[in-house]
């Protein structure tokens, strides 16, 4: 599916624009790279033991609620379906060869018809699960809040916003927490030079495969700075601005309020996410 369709079928506002980085954004790439961020191999952990501690993250800071589903599953020689409200933690977890440990990817299925209907088929992980991959879960389940309710996310850049806090912030009240969101920090703000390369390189294309790759990629660059502005905030702040901010993005998971009007509450644009002092400050800590 073109990601103009998923757009459409979303709600979100139709043709976003091809996001041409800025000067700010560019400087931004170059110091990250500047910093040689390396991954680290992790060590291997069991699946139970990640989305445990996703389970415990979410259940700590948020309320969630049950999703739709269409699961199809065998057992033995039987064949069984499934459809209907579910808790997202019961949604089921693929296991796929050949991914990194940061893999993560939430399978859905829409429905067209005289409505659209979005429902949750299952989560996939990489087998080679090691402590990044509860992020990745947790990253995932976070979608399954906000994908199914049409118009709540309306601009398609926003999309990947709060799965992106919320690894940070799984990451931060880790134990050993440094360890963790420094790696985090590698893997995700690696991407940013690449994506910043592939939109500078590519932007006047009439491909639509790789129109498809770069509206995707202006998606993770903007969510992924988006994220960060207000998590180093979070970082930052006293437990009464922290509780305002988590209050505030539950009205979102509520569905009482589109992400775009909190994004405005907390003052969180692009504009003001392109600040090279501020991601120098967080990660010179």
């Amino acid at each position: 599916m073109l990601i103009q369709d998923e757009i459409k079928y979303r709600g979100c506002n139709p043709n976003p624009k091809i996001i041409i980085p800025s000067k700010e954004i560019v400087t931004i790439g170059f110091y990250i790279e500047s910093l040689h961020l390396e991954e680290k191999t992790l060590k291997r952990e069991k699946l139970r033991n990640i989305l445990k501690a996703s389970k415990e993250f979410l259940n700590t800071y948020y309320d969630l609620h049950f999703v739709p589903c269409e699961i199809e599953y065998q057992k033995f020689a039987l064949h069984f379906s499934l459809s209907g409200e579910i808790n997202p933690f019961k949604l089921p977890i693929r296991k796929l060869k050949g991914e990194d440990d940061f893999y993560g990817c939430l399978r859905e299925t829409i429905s067209v018809g005289e409505k659209i209907n979005l429902s949750f088929r299952s989560i996939e992980l990489s087998e080679n699960i090691t402590q990044i991959s509860s992020l990745s879960y947790t990253h995932e389940i976070t979608h399954t809040q906000l994908n199914h309710m049409r118009g709540l996310i309306r601009e398609y850049y926003n999309t990947e916003f709060l799965s992106v806090f919320n690894e940070l912030l799984q990451a931060f009240y880790t134990k050993d927490n440094e360890s963790l969101l420094r790696e985090h920090d590698t893997r995700r703000l690696n991407e940013i030079p690449i994506v910043i390369n592939e939109l500078n390189k590519y932007h006047n294309t009439s491909d639509d495969g790789i129109k498809n790759v770069l509206l995707e990629g202006s998606c993770y660059l903007e969510s992924i700075l988006k994220a960060y502005n207000l998590f180093i905030r979070y970082y930052y702040s006293n437990e009464t601005e922290r509780k305002y901010i988590i209050k505030s993005l539950q009205r979102v998971i509520d569905g009482e309020i589109t992400l775009e009007e909190i994004l405005d509450i907390l003052d969180i644009s692009l504009e003001n996410s392109q600040d090279e002092k501020t991601l120098t400050k967080y990660l010179s800590r």
